[in-house]
């Protein structure tokens, strides 16, 4: 019985010891191995898509999310005595070169950490659907509050120096009535 040939493996890679139709297969086996399936491609491309999709669609949520909190945000910055905050959030901001953009300080606020959240997958859509009412009430409350802070501080105040004055009243040393618009913690200047 003949014993086969043996080939070695660079014999292979140059089709030696093989007839020519052998080493034509052999070729196209070896091209076919090396470039990637076309359906394995596209199946890659189309799930590389559809993720670009999402991510693009989470970055929009995320943008218009931000963007209503900001809305909410600056008139409340503006009740509560911040209106240079409020201004800044709400005015058109200046580029690197110093030049106004057709963007206010909210929207460039909105668009810078809209990816961000995204990378992190956060999905503040969700959130201010499950919170929309919270977030509503939150705001709703802030200028109610300052009114009702600002009341009882005046309240507290005015009880303060009535209750003085009649407590020196009656023990001979009335107190001095306090001049009209004077705010704590200035000084009067004349």
């Amino acid at each position: 019985m003949a014993k086969p040939e043996q080939i070695d493996a660079g014999q292979v890679e140059q089709g030696e010891g093989m007839s020519a139709e052998q080493a034509a297969d052999l070729a196209r086996l070896t091209r076919g191995a090396a470039e990637p399936d076309a359906e394995v491609q596209q199946m890659a491309d189309a799930e590389a898509a559809a993720q670009v999709q999402v991510e693009q669609s989470l970055v929009e949520k995320n943008a218009a999310g931000l963007s209503m909190v900001f809305a909410l945000a600056v008139p409340a910055f503006a009740m509560v005595g911040f209106p240079t905050v409020a201004g800044v959030l709400s005015n058109p901001v200046q580029d690197m070169a110093g030049n106004p953009t057709d963007m206010t300080g909210a929207q460039t606020l909105a668009t810078a950490w809209a990816p961000v959240l995204a990378k992190y997958g956060v999905d503040l859509s969700s959130m201010g659907d499950k919170y929309r009412v919270e977030i509503a009430a939150v705001f709703g409350s802030i200028g109610v509050g300052k009114a009702l802070y600002a009341a009882l501080k005046a309240d507290s105040t005015k009880g303060k120096s009535q209750a003085a004055r009649a407590v020196e009243a009656q023990a001979g040393n009335p107190v001095p009535k306090a001049p009209e618009n004077v705010v704590l913690g200035t000084v009067a200047h004349e």
